[in-house]
């Protein structure tokens, strides 16, 4: 007997991002507990990627030359990065980040292990 096991719908979170951090909502808190950082990239459609790292995989050669954002763990969020992050990615993207941030929704990619901030490029 042949089976298609249904899979539940994607999870969806949230993420703001502002001139200092970039904060994830409670739904991806976990995928960070035990990183040290997140590695910075983007996309081929412009989005954020944000994939947790230990502190061992931080101090590797192989990300010496990369975006690192710091991991802050708090109980009903994550937040990420610093004011100087945040101009490399307000600058990459070209978005105005304003006073009180910007709202885009996430979803985390199994197969990069990675977050998915869904910017679209920004604007």
């Amino acid at each position: 007997m042949a089976v298609t096991w249904i899979k539940k719908s994607e999870e969806k979170g949230s993420a703001t991002l502002s001139n200092s951090y970039v904060v994830i909502n409670q739904m991806f808190a976990d995928k960070f507990s035990n990183s040290f950082s997140a590695l910075l990239g983007v996309d081929e459609e412009n989005n954020i990627i944000l994939k947790p790292l230990s502190l061992d995989e931080s101090e590797s050669p192989k990300y010496k030359d990369s975006v690192l954002l710091k991991v802050n763990i708090f109980n009903s969020f994550v937040r990420l990065g610093n004011t100087a992050s945040m101009k490399v990615i307000s600058e990459l993207l070209d978005l105005d980040l304003g006073k009180s941030g910007l709202k885009y929704e996430t979803i985390w990619n199994e197969n990069e292990k990675a977050l998915v901030v869904k910017t679209g490029g920004g604007k």
